[in-house]
């Protein structure tokens, strides 16, 4: 798929840390409607949110690399500080049974999955938000002297699409309360990178088939039966002899 149409090593690493995320995140959901326990499964369900804290510094991190590629000590303090800020919210979720300062709830023995918002995770929340905008940022900074700029309207209506529906989740609006968090964080990820390749930021393996059609030389790649594959403009047809002969030197 995409990871390995990309042709910058880093960023197939991170591409593959944050297929990496999503994928646990999703099995950690689904193990958690399998326990019995309900102390366990308010422990999954905090664990939720060690990927929802990590995967914005994939994706600020994806960002950093596209385009030229450039860290500089500005980018490097930039995630720095995500990183730290992201360490202190996971940890906060996940001694919340300590201080309920990130959800509330009205008694955790018997818990029927009910809770409410805490201060903290308007706190936590806005992270987020700010993660996703420092990313438009700099994918509008960085797409800005590219010949398809125009294209940036992709990625940046899906960071806006993927910001309603956090916002309608955590209002409750009945549509996206009713909808799988999860797996909709993870195609809204999907679709948002394929956004930021259409735009030409990360270079990708594709278009040497008119490269190819398009050069003066006279070229051709044929397969072991001899049918030609691919065949520059300036080509002539490849006598057998001449095949034949290629092949044995």
């Amino acid at each position: 798929g995409s990871m390995s149409r990309t042709m910058d090593r880093r960023i197939q690493k991170t591409l593959f840390f944050c297929a990496a995320i999503i994928v646990m995140w999703v099995t950690v959901r689904i193990v958690k409607y399998q326990v019995e326990s309900e102390a366990l499964a308010r422990a999954l369900w905090y664990c939720y949110y060690i990927f929802q804290m990590i995967l914005p510094l994939g994706m600020a991190h994806l960002m950093i690399l596209s385009g030229d590629g450039s860290r500089t000590a500005r980018w490097r303090r930039t995630e720095r500080i995500m990183f730290y800020a992201a360490l202190f919210f996971i940890a906060a979720v996940l001694t919340n049974d300590l201080h309920q300062k990130v959800f509330a709830f009205e008694s955790l023995r018997p818990w029927d999955g009910s809770y409410r918002y805490r201060p903290l995770f308007y706190v936590l929340f806005g992270y987020n938000l700010a993660c996703m905008l420092f990313c438009v940022v700099l994918l509008i900074v960085k797409a800005w002297d590219t010949p398809r700029h125009w294209r940036v309207i992709y990625p940046i209506a899906l960071a806006i699409l993927t910001i309603a529906y956090e916002a309608a989740f955590v209002a409750g609006v009945p549509v996206a309360r009713g909808s799988d968090y999860t797996v909709t964080n993870g195609i809204l990820f999907l679709l948002y990178h394929e956004a930021i390749m259409l735009c030409g930021l990360v270079p990708v393996n594709h278009g040497y088939n008119r490269l190819f059609a398009a050069s003066p030389l006279k070229m051709q790649i044929q397969d072991a039966d001899g049918n030609v594959v691919l065949c520059s403009a300036a080509a002539v047809p490849l006598e057998k002899s001449v095949r034949s002969l290629a092949l044995s030197s």
